[in-house]
């Protein structure tokens, strides 16, 4: 899991780098969140993607993630 900002913009990167698929619960800020880049859609030639594209968080955010990948979010308001 990964988290940086410059100023009001603030992105999270979360990553599987096992071979099989997980869940996690991470702990993200409130707010509206776009996902930006997912290694498992299929134009990256993955099987697709196990992500919503939105994601809204109350303080903490739960991804499933497919083997093997990783996911990209954007903070939008």
């Amino acid at each position: 899991y990964l988290r940086r900002w410059n100023g009001d913009e603030e992105i999270i990167c979360v990553f599987n780098f096992s071979n099989g698929k997980i869940s996690v619960t991470l702990p993200v800020p409130p707010g509206r969140w776009v996902a930006l880049l997912d290694s498992s859609e299929q134009r990256w030639l993955g099987p697709g993607s196990s992500v919503q594209e939105i994601q809204n968080s109350i303080g903490e955010a739960v991804l499933p993630l497919n083997p093997k990948s990783f996911v990209m979010y954007k903070e939008v308001f």
